[in-house]
């Protein structure tokens, strides 16, 4: 698949060509193995989004989006956590995977993939933006998943503490899932909170003392 991938330059495909395409690709019975739909997702989208210089077309996104919703897994392993990784990562691509993550057309469960996905990189600026977007969904995530996601904004934060980014990341989890927060969470919220520069710094400290009550 990645030989015949390579050989008909499938990144090359003007927007309306791989949109054609991927309906296509949708419509095959039986479906195409995880393997297969993960070479595809390199070959159609990878290099195209690394190489956007202005926000994507209408017909990228509908492609993308419609391929995500039916091969959400390939999509999370061949292009969400390398675009994450990725040092060419900019503004236009993160504003392309937000938009994704927002449509209304993927289930939560998707959602819950995704954050899955995110939860396990390194973690850098472009993170934050693309966690906010998830989070903002108050998606219902297993205690596990809860758990690694606050141990690794904890140790995120003494890194980040002049980041708008992270400090909108913390207030929405604070405020959205106040609920999930157990004693030690909070706690370890509390320290990374303290050297907290940024104007939000106000907004997060009342955030933590509703947590307490």
């Amino acid at each position: 698949m990645e030989l015949l991938c390579r050989q008909l330059q499938l990144s090359l495909l003007p927007d309306a060509g791989l949109l054609q395409l991927c309906s296509r690709l949708l419509t095959l019975v039986p479906t195409l193995s995880i393997s297969n739909a993960t070479v595809l997702v390199k070959s159609l989208f990878l290099e195209r989004i690394l190489s956007l210089t202005s926000s994507a077309s209408r017909l990228l996104r509908a492609a993308l989006t419609s391929f995500c919703m039916k091969y959400t897994y390939p999509v999370c392993t061949a292009l969400l956590g390398p675009l994450l990784q990725d040092p060419g990562t900019g503004p236009v691509q993160i504003e392309l995977l937000c938009y994704l993550i927002k449509d209304n057309s993927l289930e939560p469960d998707m959602q819950v993939q995704m954050l899955g996905q995110v939860v396990e990189l390194a973690w850098r600026e472009e993170t934050f933006l693309v966690l906010q977007a998830l989070l903002e969904r108050q998606l219902e995530m297993a205690p596990e998943m809860f758990g690694i996601l606050m141990e690794k904004l904890c140790k995120e934060g003494l890194a980040a503490t002049t980041s708008m980014a992270y400090a909108k990341l913390m207030l929405t989890v604070m405020t959205k899932y106040q609920a999930n927060i157990t004693e030690h969470q909070r706690l370890g919220l509390a320290m990374v909170l303290e050297p907290n520069t940024t104007f939000l710094k106000k907004s997060l400290q009342a955030a933590l003392r509703h947590l307490a009550r």
